[in-house]
């Protein structure tokens, strides 16, 4: 599930949820281990299929029956090593668009108004024009983002 997980990444996963609705990275048996793979259910087939869907674009998506697909449960939260910078950004239609820094050195800029909070992140890639220079850029709610903050504060506290 590489650029989304990583070798050595922790994952929690929920047991207790196998369905494929809603679409989500699940951990499946594929007869010769654990494997984690995105599954969306395709509405209206008969009998009931799936897609199973790599975040690796070396692996393309591919179609099972249900039957053929064991599913152990629903991965819930993951975590790992943060030293490869990227973003990955998931739209509404369930599209991604991913910014891969590689090993470049980044800028992280923050901007703040009363109401919210603008993060740009940019790769400084001395050969390349700035305005070529991959940027993505995310303007939230200040609220949410502020107790997000506070809360992890108050985790690394306790740790």
């Amino acid at each position: 599930m590489h650029p989304t997980l990583q070798d050595g990444d922790t994952v929690l996963v929920d047991l207790s949820r196998r369905s494929p609705v809603p679409p989500g990275i699940f951990v499946l048996h594929d007869g010769i281990g654990l494997v984690a793979k995105r599954l969306e259910h395709i509405p209206n087939s008969d009998p009931p299929a799936m897609r199973v869907i790599s975040d690796n674009p070396i692996y393309g998506p591919y179609e099972r029956t249900a039957d053929e697909i064991h599913i152990v449960g629903r991965i819930r939260w993951f975590a790992g090593d943060l030293s490869m910078a990227h973003v990955i950004i998931r739209g509404g239609n369930g599209r991604r668009h991913e910014v891969d820094f590689k090993d470049a050195d980044i800028i992280v800029e923050l901007h703040a108004s009363e109401d919210h909070v603008e993060l740009v992140i940019e790769a400084s890639d001395s050969d390349a024009p700035r305005e070529r220079n991959a940027s993505p850029l995310v303007n939230i709610p200040r609220h949410p983002l502020s107790k997000a903050m506070a809360d992890l504060a108050r985790k690394d506290r306790r740790s």
